[in-house]
């Protein structure tokens, strides 16, 4: 199956992943008579003019009371328009799970490729992470206070900027895309250098802070899957999960081929005294 699972037992069975890929059908007609409802061309104003808030309420009430076939044709033009946001939660309400053009789009691609190049980390890297942070909703704020698309804290922010030297003139800077993707690059990238590449640990960090996970890694060799399936908080072991399988995603949406699940992982290794 196409699922963090399903693709760790495909690891060990040595088989090829199972995408699935089949698009979600076309049926102008429906299509049509959505795009001419009052609350669609409201939504699609407010999206126009970057109103992405007032949209979001429009598009809500637009489809609530829609059936299955319906939010999925609506699905595919939110995707139209470039809002992926809602075109992923529209089509999740559908429960139409297969088309991954709509599921994993590519948005921000010649900064994102350009930021991972220059912080030696891969474009699926950061898709994955700002897909799981806020589905690429740039006005994105948590309970937290962590806010833009890869839903960076502002003290987090703050610390990478300085410490790199990039440009970061206080919280309103973190809803304006180009400078949330360097920052969140940035300190993803510290991340994995610190867990040796993992994908699992700097996502696992990345959720619960480096210091939990420091705490949580154990002083003798453990498969990261394992250690990974005993993280003591639900919410960031569902969270390092996700971020795995849509980092298989993303890779064979921009590449052709998905890329194996187990090459992230790797063991953890017994942490070492230096003698003095």
């Amino acid at each position: 199956e196409r699922s963090y699972y399903g693709y760790l037992a495909a690891d060990q069975l040595d088989l090829p992943y199972a995408m699935n890929h089949v698009r979600a059908p076309v049926d102008a007609a429906a299509q049509a008579r959505f795009r001419d409802l009052a609350g669609t061309l409201r939504a699609r104003e407010w999206w126009l003019i970057d109103r992405p808030r007032e949209a979001r309420q429009e598009w809500k009430a637009v489809t609530k009371d829609l059936q299955r076939q319906d939010l999925m044709q609506a699905a595919l033009i939110a995707h139209s328009w470039g809002w992926h946001e809602q075109a992923i939660i529209t089509l999740a309400q559908s429960k139409y799970w297969s088309d991954l053009d709509v599921r994993y789009p590519l948005p921000y691609s010649g900064n994102v490729i350009r930021l991972a190049s220059e912080f030696g980390i891969t474009p699926e890297d950061i898709w994955s992470i700002t897909r799981s942070e806020s589905l690429f909703a740039r006005d994105a704020r948590s309970y937290a206070g962590a806010r833009g698309l890869m839903q960076l804290m502002p003290a987090t922010a703050r610390e990478v900027a300085r410490k790199d030297g990039l440009r970061y003139g206080g919280v309103d800077d973190l809803y304006d895309p180009d400078i949330n993707l360097r920052l969140g690059t940035r300190y993803l990238a510290q991340l994995l250098e610190r867990y040796d590449g993992s994908l699992a640990l700097a996502a696992a960090a990345y959720n619960a802070g480096p210091h939990r996970v420091d705490r949580w890694k154990p002083d003798y060799p453990i498969e990261t899957a394992i250690w990974a399936e005993n993280i003591p908080f639900n919410a960031t072991r569902d969270y390092v999960q996700k971020v795995l399988k849509h980092a298989t995603g993303f890779h064979w949406q921009r590449t052709g081929h998905p890329m194996r699940v187990s090459l992230r992982l790797g063991d953890i290794e017994a942490e070492t005294e230096v003698a003095e």
